[in-house]
């Protein structure tokens, strides 16, 4: 009797020690990352909001073309009269190299192989604007998409894309930087899709299914 008393007792010991263990490692996640630990290069498992990472206003539009983010603030796009708009600098600079924007008659110019035709833009603040769904309509080789979740508009080239569409297979975290102390941006799961760009031995640059970016590593 005495001997089966004293191996309850090391086996309830032995349960709340496991649990101690366990529940200190999931606290984890729910604790400042300590920068000490990133000495030892200790995996962070912590999420950090895409728009509290950048300092972003959640009202502000975020552009992701193919796998890098909009920096350039004059290119920002804005709501205005009720459609999200660009810049005619921004549709020169990544989608069609050859608009023109004639001030002196307040028109703007596009051409393709067969035809030029004319656009009036919406003129705020000194520039010309063109519309979201005009783009969409004109630039069917390109997907401009406005993806609510993050705010995010992804522009991608259709017919020259960098970018490769996978499908996850296990549950796996991408990061703001190539490195398993950096912290998280998203959690994926088994059987979502992104599209992968920058592949290396070590890490692959990807854009999940909300426009948001990071870094998947392999080794992690």
């Amino acid at each position: 009797m005495l001997q089966r008393s004293t191996a309850v007792k090391i086996l309830f010991c032995l349960v709340i020690i496991a649990a101690l263990i366990y529940g200190g490692w999931e606290a984890r996640r729910f604790f400042p990352y300590p920068t000490a630990l990133a000495r030892f290069d200790i995996e962070n498992w912590q999420t950090w909001e895409f728009h509290d990472y950048f300092n972003l206003d959640p009202n502000t539009i975020s552009v992701v073309v193919e796998g890098g983010r909009l920096t350039n603030l004059d290119m920002q796009p804005m709501f205005i009269q009720g459609d999200i708009n660009f810049t005619a600098n921004f549709v020169r600079e990544y989608i069609d190299p050859f608009m023109f924007w004639d001030e002196g008659a307040g028109v703007i110019f596009v051409s393709d192989d067969e035809s030029v035709s004319r656009l009036s833009p919406t003129l705020y603040e000194g520039r010309p604007w063109v519309s979201l769904s005009w783009m969409q309509e004109r630039y069917t080789n390109f997907s401009i998409e406005h993806l609510p979740k993050y705010n995010i508009i992804v522009v991608e080239n259709l017919e020259e894309s960098e970018g490769v569409i996978a499908t996850v297979n296990r549950q796996t975290h991408v990061r703001y930087r190539p490195d398993s102390t950096a912290f998280i941006t998203y959690t994926l799961n088994r059987g979502d899709v992104l599209t992968a760009f920058y592949i290396s031995n070590d890490f692959i640059r990807v854009r999940t299914g909300d426009g948001l970016l990071g870094i998947f590593c392999w080794m992690m």
